[in-house]
């Protein structure tokens, strides 16, 4: 073979090598387009699909939010109610305190009246029967105000029980609610990356 028909022979397989190569690029380039698109498509739809989760959940959690708000305030109010039950049973207390000096005096009262009842004779005995009226009715105040008293007491330490559980619920409640509008932020964050996952996936398509 000469020389001439060398480089003729050589020419033509270097142009074939080179067709074939120019066809490989161009199925290379079609199935990378092929292929990024179907990512995009793919990308696109679980964007979508993620972004529409994330505003069902920040829907959800925004109403948790709202039932929390109106629990911490039902909880303020609450909490209101408990201390004016105790100071209205301090008030009982002191009521009860000034009705048990009034039976005392009563009593001191009724005594005297017996004394000098006795010592008045035939002429006292309608004295007396009213000084003995005075001492039981003073007896049976001192009693009750006893049994208030008891009761208050006992009022008081419930009262004492039921402010401290509705102080830990409402720590628990604020607690609760700050929680839950940290959840809103976190959703309000995962919806904004769902759309610039989204606004990726067009320029993929692209």
């Amino acid at each position: 073979m000469d020389e001439t028909a060398f480089r003729k022979l050589a020419a033509e397989d270097s142009s074939f090598s080179w067709r074939i190569m120019k066809a490989l690029s161009h199925r290379i380039r079609n199935h990378n387009r092929e292929l990024t698109q179907r990512i995009g498509n793919d990308l696109q739809e679980v964007s979508a699909q993620l972004d529409d989760n994330a505003r069902g959940i920040h829907r959800g959690i925004e109403n948790i939010a709202a039932s929390a708000g109106e629990i911490e305030l039902n909880e303020k109010r609450l909490a209101e109610q408990i201390k004016d039950v105790q100071q209205l049973s301090g008030q009982i207390v002191s009521t009860l305190s000034f009705l048990q000096q009034v039976a005392r005096q009563t009593q001191i009262l009724g005594l005297n009246a017996g004394i000098e009842a006795s010592r008045s004779g035939e002429f006292g005995r309608g004295f007396l029967i009213i000084a003995e009226e005075i001492r039981k009715l003073s007896v049976q105040s001192k009693e009750n105000a006893e049994k208030i008293a008891a009761l208050t007491e006992r009022i008081g330490a419930k009262m004492s029980s039921v402010a401290e559980a509705s102080e830990d619920s409402a720590r628990r409640s604020n607690e609760q609610a700050s929680a839950t509008r940290q959840m809103v932020v976190s959703t309000q964050e995962v919806t904004q990356l769902a759309q610039r996952l989204g606004e990726l996936s067009e320029s993929l398509k692209a």
